[in-house]
């Protein structure tokens, strides 16, 4: 029983790490263009400023953390290819990524006379940037893996035969 529940461990795993990247990345899709009025132009007052701030902060906390801990699982898909799955997950992954720094430019190049830069909000902007990055890598990595399982399988003999 101990190596049944050794052997699933990565799988449970994956799918928890991935959901704790797609909450925080729901809160940067829901939130986004609050967070980067604030991060960008900065509001005089300070109750949204707060709340904003948390926001991003939160979502880094969920994404980053989460990111880092699957790379080191295998996305637990089966062995049989899954095309549309896969496609559909991918293409998840860039519309998101394409939302996001639609979002960033609209808010940059509309406001530009009215930006107040500030190290610590373009630091948490970029990392913020970053974070849907890494969580786009992240549904790439898993479409790939639903493309093709043999690929990105570190037990078949396709992979380590590469």
């Amino acid at each position: 029983m101990n190596q049944t529940f050794q052997r699933n461990k990565p799988g449970w795993c994956y799918w928890l790490l991935l959901a704790s990247q797609s909450a925080g990345a729901g809160i940067i899709l829901w939130k986004g263009i609050p967070i980067y009025r604030q991060l960008l132009l900065g509001e005089p007052d300070p109750g949204p400023r707060l709340s904003i701030f948390l926001y991003a902060v939160a979502a880094l906390a969920l994404i980053q953390p989460a990111y880092w801990l699957a790379r080191r699982f295998p996305p637990p898909v089966g062995r049989v290819s899954r095309p549309l799955p896969a496609h559909l997950v991918m293409f998840l992954g860039r519309m998101v990524f394409i939302y996001v720094a639609g979002m960033f430019s609209v808010v940059f190049y509309l406001r530009y006379a009215e930006l107040r830069f500030a190290f610590w909000r373009e630091a948490l902007l970029l990392a913020v940037l970053f974070s849907m990055f890494c969580y786009t890598t992240e549904l790439e990595r898993l479409g790939k893996t639903l493309l093709d399982p043999t690929e990105h399988d570190p037990l078949s003999e396709k992979s380590t035969n590469a």
